[in-house]
């Protein structure tokens, strides 16, 4: 980056200051980069090698959740369970969980819209639960007919199951 930023600056696209406090960030990450190596050294030995591939793969994942609708899900034949991740500082006060026949009712907050979700099969909603723990709202759903489910919701025409 900073021989296309030198090349950018020849051609006076980019005041000298600009290059300057470019040059000068590089500097300061590559030795910010340096000693998160050298503390992840001292306190495993290895480990300063591979902590940026790790952080990098912790990372993504949470990025692909973040991305799924659902969140986290898993199940057995008689139940299923779904793990949606919440917003920082979202007050768990106002979340409430309505358990309908073939769908879940999340509110978040009273004065904000409900999000309705369409599952895949129907529930025994009297005895689903539902609570939060730390920033992820944690649902059991009982199942009406025990079996496996393609995914928590029902799919639209193309979509797969994740």
């Amino acid at each position: 980056r900073l021989k296309e930023m030198q090349k950018v600056h020849r051609h006076s696209y980019i005041p000298t200051s600009a290059l300057e406090d470019v040059m000068a960030s590089e500097h300061e990450l590559h030795v910010e980069v340096e000693e998160v190596r050298a503390e992840a050294e001292r306190l495993k030995e290895g480990w300063g090698k591979s902590i940026y591939a790790q952080a990098f793969r912790i990372v993504r994942k949470k990025r692909l959740e973040a991305k799924r609708p659902m969140g986290q899900w898993s199940q057995t034949p008689q139940d299923l369970k779904l793990g949606l991740p919440l917003p920082p500082g979202l007050p768990h006060e106002g979340i409430t969980v309505d358990f309908e026949k073939e769908s879940l009712v999340v509110t978040f907050h009273p004065e904000r819209p409900k999000v309705h979700f369409s599952l895949e099969a129907p529930i025994n909603g009297s005895e689903c639960k539902w609570q939060v723990q730390e920033d992820m709202l944690q649902i059991l759903l009982v199942k009406e007919t025990h079996g496996m489910w393609k995914a928590p919701t029902k799919q639209s025409e193309g979509e797969e199951a994740r």
